[in-house]
């Protein structure tokens, strides 16, 4: 697991207008690492339990295909429902022989100090994976990652009577935003932050019993029935 220290103080919490409290709360750090995975086959990715997964064989010399995930320093201040970076999201997008990813879990981890207690809380979220054939131009050969907004799991803390966790938005696009999507170029380390906040539980979606790999599979599997997801080079 990569855990990156925050070079800062202590984070601030603050919380919105309408909801009072006394505590004092802080986020010290952010970590995260890719817990499970599955590829088209049902065989596991390289990696899990770290914060790099690879999958396939190399083609023609080229690195692995491939997900990572490096933690942000935590904010200087936490505000609620004020969005903040988990960290960095990279697709390495290579062309590959054999079996492609089907789905893959975050597991993040935010050390929060709730009145100089330590409070972890640890919160999944499930990926998928549409992996496209490499024939024709232009962005035809894009592959698609999905973030399943109501595939996650999280822990939550009770702050003065109200039930508080870290929700994940999705991936911060080109005009700032969230998404629920990213498509990546081949032959390239495709990017992007992932956003999210410090938020009451009432404003997140329903969750998945974690461990997630049956209902994975089966979402993977349909996804990749309609997409032609293989990857596959011959010499």
């Amino acid at each position: 697991m990569k855990k990156l220290s925050s070079l800062v103080s202590a984070a601030v919490f603050i919380l919105a207008a309408n909801v009072a409290t006394a505590a004092q709360v802080s986020l010290t750090t952010i970590s995260g690492i890719w817990s499970a995975g599955a590829l088209n086959n049902n065989a596991t990715p390289t990696g899990v339990g770290t914060d790099v997964l690879t999958w396939g064989t190399s083609w023609q010399g080229n690195p692995l295909s491939g997900y990572s995930f490096d933690a942000a320093l935590a904010p200087s201040q936490l505000i609620q429902d004020q969005a903040f970076d988990f960290g960095l999201f990279t697709h390495r997008n290579f062309p590959i022989l054999g079996d492609s990813l089907s789905w893959a879990r975050l597991d993040l981890t935010f050390d929060l100090m709730v009145d100089g207690v330590l409070r972890p809380l640890s919160a999944s979220y499930l990926f998928t994976h549409n992996e496209t054939p490499n024939v024709g131009s232009g962005n035809c050969c894009n592959d698609i990652v999905n973030f399943d907004t109501l595939a996650s799991a999280y822990d939550s803390v009770n702050i003065d009577g109200v039930e508080f966790t870290f929700k994940l938005d999705g991936f911060l696009d080109a005009n700032g935003k969230p998404v629920s999507f990213f498509s990546t170029e081949e032959n390239k380390n495709n990017t992007a932050h992932l956003i999210g906040r410090f938020t009451t539980v009432d404003d997140v979606p329903p969750v998945s019993p974690v461990p997630l790999p049956a209902p994975a599979i089966m979402l993977g599997a349909a996804l990749l029935g309609l997409g032609a997801a293989k990857k596959r080079r011959k010499a």
